[in-house]
């Protein structure tokens, strides 16, 4: 069996959208790091995030190792987070 490979994940909270119909939609920037250099498992050249301990909200997100992503994530129904996530290769 080979030994496991991991990729350092970092999650930057970017901003906060808040979405109340009829009003325009009001993004509040934030720029907060919600994890920084975490190892996960690299499996097949991708990473899964579990956001439900990060974030609270029951959503995985798959990404390629490594990369730099950006995504919108519902956190309720009127509001949404912008986060940046940052992929790189474990020395």
């Amino acid at each position: 069996m080979g030994a496991a490979t991991f990729c350092l994940v970092t999650i930057t909270l970017a901003s906060i959208v808040q979405t109340v119909p009829p009003l325009p939609p009001v993004t509040i920037p934030v720029g907060v790091n919600l994890i920084t250099a975490v190892p996960f498992p690299e499996v097949g050249g991708n990473v899964t995030i579990d956001l439900l301990p990060i974030l609270g909200v029951d959503l995985d997100i798959t990404v390629p190792c490594p990369s730099v992503t950006t995504q919108a994530v519902v956190i309720t129904p009127v509001l949404t987070a912008n986060l940046v996530i940052t992929v790189t290769e474990s020395p």
